[in-house]
């Protein structure tokens, strides 16, 4: 008991109490900092949290709006370029959109029809391979036209996927497509430096199998430019009609026999009404 006693220190009650008074003085000084400071964290987290959300939603969206518009054979170019439109910068939909979009325009130059024509249908409802609608044959100027938005598309995708050693198949995909409008406008020289580039571009990547499909799509160029373009079914001329068959001959088992021409009835010896008739003898006596 003696030696507890000694151990209590005289004035200790006073230096806790001092202790606590320091405690209380610097919590009313930076008490409120600190509780603005950890409610901003709370509320900045929140956003984040709700941000993250709304990016999720709208990658969601714009893959879905992507889907939508490229579904189907006969889908709108126009209806792809505002969905790269509205979702640019969301991950690859845009870039994505207008290769799609330039890839409709390639195929209705190469299949000479106009996007969203239809083919014509047989009685059995097979395809006829021939257009619903003549007027819906793609004309010279159409065909321009749509090269010229291909050609920009792809060079847009090209460009933007360029910035980025991500996106290098999608710039490779860009540059086949420049290359086939070169084609489908029979510029060789251009579909070839096209080419060119893509297997210089790919080559030590893990995408150099596509240096063999570029430097063999350069070789078959040659017999690209010996094909003439296939003619629209109306400048095919029509075959003469069949000639018409023999008339069969006489006595042919299968010849039908001649018509049988009815006589000529003799004259009518009737005497007219009013006259007598001619005198006979009558008999002897």
């Amino acid at each position: 008991m003696d030696e507890r006693q000694t151990q209590i220190r005289e004035r200790a009650g006073l230096e806790e109490s001092l202790l606590n008074q320091d405690f209380i003085d610097w919590l009313r000084k930076w008490g409120t900092p600190i509780l603005m400071v950890a409610a901003l964290s709370a509320v900045g987290y929140t956003l984040y949290l709700r941000y993250q959300v709304g990016q999720s939603q709208r990658v969601d969206k714009a893959f879905a709006e992507f889907e939508l518009a490229r579904a189907g054979a006969s889908a709108s170019p126009s209806a792809l370029a505002a969905v790269a439109t509205e979702f640019e910068g969301v991950r690859a939909v845009s870039m994505l959109a207008r290769l799609e979009a330039a890839d409709r325009y390639v195929d209705a130059v190469r299949r000479r029809m106009k996007i969203g024509a239809e083919l014509a249908v047989s009685e059995q409802g097979s395809p006829t391979g021939a257009l619903a609608k003549p007027e819906d044959a793609l004309a010279d100027t159409d065909r321009e036209d749509y090269l010229t938005q291909a050609a920009a598309l792809y060079q847009r995708v090209h460009d933007d996927a360029s910035t980025s050693s991500g996106n290098l198949l999608t710039r490779v995909n860009a540059m086949y497509g420049l290359a086939a409008v070169a084609e489908c406008r029979r510029n060789w020289d251009e579909a070839a430096q096209w080419y060119n580039r893509i297997a210089s571009l790919v080559d030590g990547t893990t995408y150099v199998l596509h240096k063999k499909v570029a430097e063999q799509r350069v070789k078959e160029l040659d017999e690209l430019k010996a094909t003439p373009p296939l003619p629209l079914d109306a400048q095919v001329p029509k075959p003469p009609p069949p000639p018409a068959p023999p008339a069969p001959a006489v006595g042919d088992p299968g010849a039908t026999p001649p018509a049988t021409v009815p006589p000529t009835p003799p004259p009518d010896q009737t005497p007219p009404q009013g006259e007598p008739p001619p005198a006979t003898d009558g008999p002897k006596r």
